[in-house]
């Protein structure tokens, strides 16, 4: 072969077959070996506690009503993995394409019973439960895999700040973010990313997986 021939080869292969190896291998990877960071407050426990260990905040209990009229809350979450955002039914921008990006997570974990999402009202005025059942007709949301909550509206905000899920402090009426943020079956904040950017909802998928590996990792 010549050199010509050669350096056409190399480059085709740069080209073309280059970028479908890192992305078959970026698909089948996904990080699962990769430990998550906690995010959020670090104490330490007590001295003389026979485990002395740095400990992280985890979400508060908390109760509010989901789509369907039912109950929900840390009770329905406890012992799962969870992806949780903050939206209103009439948002005319960020929420919808958040909703619309999170539905590859419901569908990617559909038949897992390990995973929840939940999405939390901050107009619960106006989003009582039959706008709720609404909202998830629209985007084809699964009310046992998928909850979407209202209750009171400062209860909401406290559970959205520093009291709570650590995504803001709102300080104007249905203030929110494109926030979502990767729950454990402990509590614990486990991974942020923007809602409203397909990329950084592919990594929230990998990283439910990498927290899901852990965990095997751990009964052995």
């Amino acid at each position: 072969m010549s050199k010509r021939k050669q350096l056409t080869f190399f480059v085709l292969f740069l080209i073309i077959v280059l970028p479908v190896i890192i992305t078959i291998f970026l698909k089948t990877g996904k990080n699962v070996y990769r430990p998550l960071p906690y995010i959020g407050f670090k104490y330490e426990k007590a001295p003389g506690d026979t485990a002395y260990q740095s400990i992280y905040d985890t979400f508060p209990d908390f109760e509010l009503t989901d789509q369907a009229g039912r109950k929900t809350g840390a009770k329905d979450l406890k012992g799962k993995i969870f992806a949780v955002d903050f939206i209103f039914t009439t948002c005319p921008n960020i929420c919808p394409v958040m909703t619309s990006n999170l539905k590859s997570v419901q569908e990617e974990y559909m038949n897992d019973n390990d995973v929840r999402m939940v999405s939390i009202s901050v107009d619960p005025e106006h989003d009582i439960v039959d706008s709720l059942a609404s909202y998830a007709k629209k985007f084809d949301i699964n009310k046992d895999k998928w909850f979407l909550l209202t209750g009171d509206r400062k209860y909401i905000y406290k559970l959205m700040s520093e009291k709570g899920f650590l995504i803001t402090r709102p300080e104007t009426p249905l203030a929110h973010s494109e926030i979502v943020e990767l729950i454990d079956k402990e509590g614990h904040i486990r991974g942020q990313y923007k809602g409203t950017n397909p990329m950084e909802i592919d990594k929230l998928i990998e990283d439910i997986h990498a927290l899901q590996v852990a965990y095997k990792k751990e009964k052995k």
